[in-house]
């Protein structure tokens, strides 16, 4: 049987151990390396500096790795929470219609005084408790192809593997968060879900998977237009395209273009540009003839000239 406190109080162990690792890190680079190569300059200091370096590679390796498990876990124990929470309510509902539960699936006991309404109220209940059911599986697997990443053999891999192998983790938590969602399910059902969960469980989903939740069908209106937000844009819209050009790069035309994509997703989401040339110092905003690759990119050039420097320039952007 599912045991959520337990997968719990095993990531809350794993992230202690991560902080442990990441401390004693800290500590080595000022206590260790550092004072080694003022006051032991010859060859046997330096082979005891590389090793205190390979030492330390290591337990940022371990860091790393313990922080992916954590969020698997985390994620593992919160779709079970969800998914227990969903089958427990729609067995409530149906407690309350007279049905009564039979393995796991209710049934409508011989003799109900209203016995077609109790059928429909059956299969709607049975659907819920078996889309927490089949939810849960399929998060577990998800997880569990998350944990399996994160296997790897720290004294033969580097750091960017470890970080590497972290990234893969958390999405594959994130798609395990996906997978609680009823997605296919009539709106009726949707609806039964989201009034199954806790207002944490609810704000949970709607940080993790804003998306996937603003197209179910069966989700209040009202909870759809906090997840756009009142900013002057469609944060959905954003995270949408964010998703879908991360690898794009036909849009990337400046050395540095951290601060391009995100004006570029925020005019996408909807947002208003500020001021009418490219020149304002206070503006935000893009000529006609942004985007086209009509000269290389670099200072003084002219395709610089077609963005406000706030549209491509982080620290201005920041103090706009």
């Amino acid at each position: 049987m599912a045991d959520p406190p337990k997968w719990q109080a095993a990531a809350d162990d794993l992230l202690a151990a991560a902080k442990d690792c990441e401390e004693a890190v800290t500590a080595i680079h000022a206590n260790g390396s550092r004072r080694l190569e003022e006051s032991w300059t010859d060859y046997l200091g330096e082979i005891a500096r590389n090793r205190i370096s390979d030492v330390t590679g290591k337990l940022e390796e371990v860091a790393v790795l313990l922080r992916g498990a954590v969020t698997a876990l985390d994620t593992l124990e919160d779709a079970a929470r969800i998914a227990q929470g969903q089958a427990s309510s729609a067995i409530s509902a149906g407690a309350v219609a007279g049905l009564r539960l039979e393995g796991d699936i209710l049934v409508v006991p011989e003799g109900h005084h209203d016995p077609d309404t109790a059928l429909d109220d059956c299969n709607r209940y049975n659907t819920l408790i078996k889309d927490a059911i089949d939810a849960a599986n399929r998060a577990d697997q998800e997880v569990a192809d998350a944990l399996r990443k994160l296997s790897i053999n720290v004294d033969t891999a580097t750091l960017e593997d470890a970080t590497a192998q972290q990234s893969a983790a958390v999405t594959d938590a994130l798609d395990a968060i996906r997978e609680t969602l009823p997605q296919g399910q009539p709106p009726d059902v949707v609806e039964a879900w989201w009034n199954s969960l806790s207002v944490e469980r609810r704000e949970q989903l709607m940080l993790a998977v804003p998306v996937e939740l603003h197209e179910l069908e069966g989700i209040p209106d009202s909870v759809k237009n906090e997840l756009e937000g009142s900013n002057g844009y469609n944060a959905v819209a954003a995270v949408e395209f964010a998703r879908e050009h991360a690898d794009d790069t036909s849009i990337d035309i400046f050395e540095n273009n951290c601060a391009h994509f995100v004006s570029t997703t925020l005019a996408a989401a909807g947002l208003d540009p500020k001021g009418d040339m490219t020149t304002d110092s206070d503006g935000w905003n893009r000529s006609r003839t942004a985007g086209i690759d009509f000269d290389p990119p670099g200072p003084g050039s002219l395709q610089g000239l077609s963005y406000t420097d706030t549209w491509f320039n982080a620290e201005k952007q920041k103090n706009l």
